[in-house]
């Protein structure tokens, strides 16, 4: 069995040089982007096998000595269970890419031109790079000119994902019932996993959009199932000078929201559930979808991996939440998640949180940002704080 890989600027190009050269009976075993160190050499590189090379099999057929009387019926030889099992293998391997050479082909269809624009194959690559799903990716870089120059290329590609991603950068107020010359009050609920940076997020919007608008604030707490779980947010209120109540039941939230009537700004902390115990979610989600003017915000860790955060997203949903807030982005160099969640799940950009002071660290969502943050990288805290 030989093994060789072959560089093109597509698939397809490569399938055509290892069909020429290895023969028509060449199988795929694997194809992916090019490595950075092997970029030069072409954008993919697809590795194809064959039993044997076809000159080396000839003479080895001139050259090699009768075994048998020349009148003896050959018999055939039991294939090597090793062989067997690689070549199924091999097979299972070629099934499974099949959609991707499809795909590639697709993608190959627009770069017929024997000289590929470098510009939109490094914006290819900033995505991949960044985790932008695949599929996703794709589908923003082919709407692009395939000929644009680099800042033709990165302003299309802003106007296309501005296109794409909803965004609320602040929070939402409703008025409540009464004169028309009522105040319009705010009240949000944070829900989200452990570690995702509830509790410190909440006293950032206490000071930024509390203490600094000069707005009444109170803070609730609501855990039934943790001993001492509210004692950080209790000293954060303590220092901070606002009302601060931890309740366990539901029906004790419903009560301090309607005794704080004239409260401009509310606050609700609530557990992160893990999914051992998200049994217990269940008053907390029922009480906020009979209260659906709360402005409920998911917090998720930019530092967490993407498929960990479709499925958080995913079991977060019965809390009915109307914003993705993400954490932690001074945590780690890849923002790709940003963008897949919030397209995919069509839910409005919030927030994003780039450290641990407060309130400096807090910074209202904007598609610029975003579109900086896969293109650039990691901001500096000079940019996070302005």
């Amino acid at each position: 069995m030989r093994l060789k890989s072959y560089f093109a600027g597509t698939v397809e190009s490569a399938m055509c040089l290892a069909r020429q050269e290895m023969g028509e009976d060449a199988m795929l075993v694997h194809s992916r982007r090019s490595l950075p160190e092997a970029r030069h050499l072409g954008a993919y590189e697809v590795v194809f096998a064959a039993s044997q090379d076809p000159a080396l099999e000839a003479a080895a057929a001139r050259t090699a000595l009768p075994l048998q009387s020349p009148k003896a019926e050959p018999v055939p030889e039991a294939p090597s269970p090793g062989l067997s099992a690689e070549m199924a293998e091999m097979r299972r391997q070629l099934a499974r890419i099949s959609a991707q050479v499809s795909r590639s082909a697709g993608r190959g269809a627009r770069r017929s031109s024997p000289a590929p624009n470098p510009a939109l194959e490094e914006l290819e690559y900033a995505l991949a790079s960044q985790g932008v799903e695949e599929d996703l990716a794709w589908e923003i870089v082919q709407k692009l000119a395939p000929g644009a120059t680099q800042s033709e290329l990165t302003h299309f590609f802003r106007k296309e994902l501005t296109a794409r991603l909803r965004i609320s950068g602040g929070l939402s107020s409703w008025s409540a019932e009464g004169s028309p010359g009522d105040s319009p009050r705010t009240i949000v609920a944070l829900v989200g996993p452990p570690g995702a940076g509830k509790t410190t997020m909440l006293a950032k919007l206490a000071v930024r959009y509390g203490i600094s608008a000069r707005r009444s604030t109170h803070i609730l707490a609501y855990d039934g199932h943790r001993i001492a779980s509210s004692d950080q947010l209790r000293a954060y209120a303590a220092i901070l000078g606002v009302g601060f109540e931890a309740l366990d039941t539901a029906a004790g939230l419903a009560q301090s929201i309607k005794e704080n009537a004239r409260k401009e700004l509310i606050l609700i902390d609530t557990p992160g559930y893990s999914a051992a115990d998200f049994e217990h979610a269940g008053e907390l989600a029922r009480f906020l979808s009979a209260y659906p003017h709360v402005d409920t915000h998911l917090v998720l860790s930019c530092g967490a991996k993407s498929s960990d955060l479709s499925r958080m997203v995913d079991r977060y949903n019965v809390f009915g939440p109307a914003k993705l807030l993400f954490t932690r982005l001074d945590e780690t160099e890849s923002y790709g998640a940003i963008v897949n969640e919030s397209i995919r799940t069509g839910l409005e950009l919030s927030f994003l949180g780039t450290g641990s002071r407060v309130p400096d660290d807090l910074t209202p969502a904007t598609a610029d940002r975003i579109v900086d943050l896969l293109l650039e990288g990691r901001p500096s805290r000079a940019v996070a704080t302005a």
